[in-house]
């Protein structure tokens, strides 16, 4: 994540608890309430039906390094594994052009 420091990663030791959050969020979204945990929780707070979620961006701004894509295919794979039918869309770090720019179109 840029910072007004420089990039700073979340420590690999906390990519469990991330990876987590964001397939709980993805089954908040669609989970069937009379089947999931998170799906129940959105019903209980007055949105029975699922949302259909169908994308899910990952990043913002992000310097496009090395860290950043261990962690993003962590994330990535996790979603894959989990919910096939959703996408998954990364960053293209903070400037329209320049190094991370082109880093985030062509990694994988």
């Amino acid at each position: 994540q840029n910072t007004a420091q420089g990039p700073i990663a979340i420590p690999e030791e906390d990519m469990g608890d991330y990876v987590r959050e964001v397939l709980d969020l993805i089954e908040f979204c669609n989970g069937d309430p009379r089947e999931t945990a998170w799906g129940g929780i959105r019903a209980s707070l007055g949105h029975p039906r699922p949302f259909d979620l169908e994308y899910l961006g990952i990043g913002n701004e992000d310097q496009i390094d090395g860290a950043f894509r261990a962690r993003f295919r962590a994330i990535y794979d996790a979603v894959r594994a989990r919910y096939p039918d959703v996408t998954v869309v990364g960053t293209v770090g903070p400037a329209p052009s320049g190094p991370d720019y082109d880093n985030g179109w062509n990694s994988p």
